[in-house]
């Protein structure tokens, strides 16, 4: 179950980023790639404004990613940086379990590639 993160957004209303499977499809279709490619190639105002329009959208059905970005334009004006909103919303993403899973089945990801045991390795003339 994806968890929920209290996010301060400096407008006295009580906000919770929540990340799930569904708001990852919602943002890789934004992107229009993968989410691992989205977190490798991207960052700056897009992604954050993506990110936090997904994170709200759970409680909000009308959330636009233009609404998110009015949001982050309040906060900015009323003394928020960029870049913690930014760090906010990749720390509820990464809390929510919903990336680990992915970043657990990362095609891309050879580290755990299956090694041959010991009497299956052929010398390089192809016997055992």
């Amino acid at each position: 179950m994806a968890q929920k993160t209290l996010v301060d957004l400096k407008d006295n209303k009580e906000h919770h980023l929540r990340y799930d499977l569904n708001c990852l499809c919602d943002i890789e279709t934004v992107f229009d790639c993968g989410f691992f490619n989205i977190l490798k190639n991207w960052d700056g105002f897009r992604l954050t404004r993506c990110l936090l329009w997904a994170g709200l959208k759970w409680k909000d059905k009308k959330m636009t990613q233009i609404k998110a970005g009015t949001i982050i334009e309040g906060y900015m004006k009323a003394g928020g940086q960029w870049k913690d909103i930014s760090k906010t919303c990749m720390d509820a993403l990464t809390s929510s379990g919903a990336l680990k899973n992915l970043m657990d089945s990362d095609p891309e990801d050879d580290s755990e590639e299956e090694k041959p045991e010991a009497d299956e390795v052929k010398d390089d003339q192809g016997n055992e």
